[in-house]
């Protein structure tokens, strides 16, 4: 959403990040919709299935450009087609050995016909590209099987080795209690993948923030880190010091819970900035929750050492 929202702003003579934040809560939000649409896809076959997803895809377009300012039924066109479009480069593709180039492919040919389906409809194309992107990378490519999230971090990091995984993992326990201001505390292990420390390091962490229940809850964590700077330059400082993280945590059953956290942390080399981006998921027991909120969100900042 930020890259095609900055492309249009460049090819209109307007700061490349002007309203990035809106595009990226616009591209986050298609991306969960079109991500759940394939999820739902997969009960279907056959023709049922290319038709579930076309009209799926129109409404998901229709709704990020009614969301972005656009009219919404260019995006149901562009959504539409950009789907079709993923759908048959799969199958043209499908006998190509190379997983990442069939899904570059099913992207490439997603982001394009949207974009160009959106263009001769009277509306912006780099608005139909980002309907056809997302919709052909996070529902085709990715429920076919070709990447998955090792392709976002690499976008974001642009780092291409996290094509493969991530820098470190961390295995933690955590206990956290909370009454609108929240505390945690988390040990484990984490194991560094690459550079001079590479192998396992004991990991604490501790952290203050808030979070929309009251409760006493305790889980176990599984996280992914990567890194921004080279392999090289990774080190046991790289994941310890300061960091900030925003979680969203759903309670499936009474007291038994699983979440998502998206954590980063500025990381110093020299007279570079760099980062430290961790995607870790939790899955735990509500100790004390006599709200019992079907779901939370939270935010923290605290230090790893």
């Amino acid at each position: 959403g930020v890259i095609t929202n900055g492309i249009s702003n460049a090819t209109n003579g307007q700061e490349f990040f002007q309203n990035a934040g809106k595009a990226a809560l616009i591209g986050a939000v298609g991306g969960l919709v079109s991500a759940g649409i394939g999820n739902a896809a997969a009960s279907f076959s056959g023709f049922g299935k290319v038709a579930f997803q076309t009209v799926a895809h129109s409404q998901a377009g229709a709704l990020m450009s009614g969301f972005s300012g656009q009219n919404p039924g260019v995006g149901m066109i562009s959504g539409g087609l950009g789907s079709l479009a993923a759908t048959g480069s799969t199958a043209l593709l499908g006998n190509v050995s190379n997983k990442l180039v069939q899904g570059a492919g099913i992207v490439a040919a997603g982001t394009l016909v949207g974009g160009a389906s959106s263009a001769f409809a009277g509306g912006n194309f780099w608005d139909g590209a980002r309907n056809g992107a997302i919709s052909s990378g996070l529902n085709h490519a990715i429920h076919e099987g070709y990447f998955g999230i090792g392709l976002a971090m690499s976008a974001i990091t642009g780092q291409t080795r996290h094509l493969f995984g991530p820098d470190a993992t961390a295995f933690m326990g955590s206990l956290e209690g909370s009454y609108g201001y929240t505390v945690a505390g988390e040990q484990g292990v984490l194991r560094i993948l690459h550079g001079p420390n590479k192998g396992f390091h004991p990991l604490r962490d501790a952290g203050q923030g808030v979070l929309t229940d009251i409760q006493v809850s305790a889980g176990v964590e599984i996280s992914n880190f990567y890194y921004t700077g080279s392999k090289e330059n990774i080190s046991l400082t790289t994941f310890q010091g300061l960091r900030y993280e925003g979680n969203f945590n759903v309670t499936v059953l009474p007291f038994i819970s699983g979440g998502v956290t998206g954590s980063y942390a500025n990381v110093d080399y020299g007279t570079q900035r760099l980062y430290s981006i961790g995607v870790t998921f939790t899955a735990g027991v509500s100790l004390f929750d006599p709200l019992l909120v079907p779901f939370t969100v939270g935010g923290n900042i605290g230090v790893s050492w």
